[in-house]
């Protein structure tokens, strides 16, 4: 999990990079990888959460609240 967490820390570092990069290519390249790779995962988070709706003790309310949440999360990083 550590490894895990210090590849995606790595990976967000290079993204915020070449986002905020002078060279408008570059930036606007990095931009759109981190928009890209934001969407993946909130994606696969949203079908997670989905999923666990079926889990007999899942309170459907929370799972609501969580996919609004991811939704508000879409919607901003577009």
């Amino acid at each position: 999990m550590e490894a895990v967490k210090q590849r995606m820390h790595r990976l967000g570092t290079d993204l915020m990079s070449a986002a905020g990069s002078k060279h408008p290519k570059s930036r606007k390249a990095g931009r759109e990888v981190l928009v890209t790779a934001q969407t993946i995962a909130l994606n696969a988070a949203r079908q997670e959460v989905v999923a666990a709706r079926s889990e007999p003790d899942m309170d459907p309310e929370v799972v609501d609240r969580v996919l609004r949440q991811l939704d508000l999360r879409t919607i901003s990083i577009r």
